[in-house]
């Protein structure tokens, strides 16, 4: 309920150097949190995949090496997509990195509540109280307000993402210019008929 989110805002924050934090958090706290605690619950729980809690547990598990892979390939591999790209040089798999995350923060806050609200008592540990479950809402309801204000600096994010891929877009235009500019040739003195660029270089 903390570093999943947690990395998502940073995606979202006005921080200049926000990818390689939001990259190093969910790779390294996040995916190596989800795994550890996946890998003891695994060892030391019995009775398999009987609950919902456990096998949502299993499939967020899965889905969080598949988005820390989609992660991968959409930053760095996806740069060499050039078909389907926006404006701000975004491609596809992006969109899709994106998405997913969604699918897995909204998957990581089921598993947390399946856990307080079932898997708790099922094992033999007691009622949960009320107070658990209001202050999952709690945390929940904090951080949608965040991403929400995160939304607010989404249109800055984009302005800045267009402007640093408009160079890239410009510089073979602009090259290309000057390559036909020097192939022509500088214009022509006033009071001499026009002439072309190889037949000037023969005077």
């Amino acid at each position: 309920m903390f570093f999943l989110p947690a990395g998502v805002l940073l995606a979202r924050s006005r921080m200049p150097f926000w990818f390689p934090v939001h990259a190093v958090w969910q790779f390294l706290l996040s995916l190596g949190f989800v795994c550890a605690a996946f890998g003891i619950a695994w060892a030391h729980f019995s009775g398999g995949l009987d609950s919902p809690h456990r096998r949502a547990a299993t499939a967020l598990f899965t889905l969080v090496i598949a988005q820390a892979l989609l992660g991968v390939c959409a930053h760095f591999l996806g740069r060499r997509m050039t078909h389907l790209k926006t404006r701000t040089g975004r491609s596809a798999l992006h969109f899709f990195h994106w998405f997913l995350g969604f699918v897995v923060i909204g998957l990581g806050w089921a598993v947390a509540y399946l856990g307080l609200s079932s898997e708790w008592e099922k094992r033999g540990h007691g009622h949960v109280s009320g107070g658990w479950k209001a202050g999952w809402g709690v945390v929940l309801g904090i951080w949608i307000t965040l991403y929400v204000i995160g939304l607010g600096f989404l249109p800055l994010q984009i302005r800045k993402e267009r402007e640093r891929v408009a160079p890239r877009v410009q510089g073979p235009e602009m090259a290309e210019t000057g390559e036909t500019a020097a192939m022509v040739g500088p214009a022509p003195e006033p009071g001499y008929p026009k002439m072309s660029y190889e037949t000037r270089s023969s005077f």
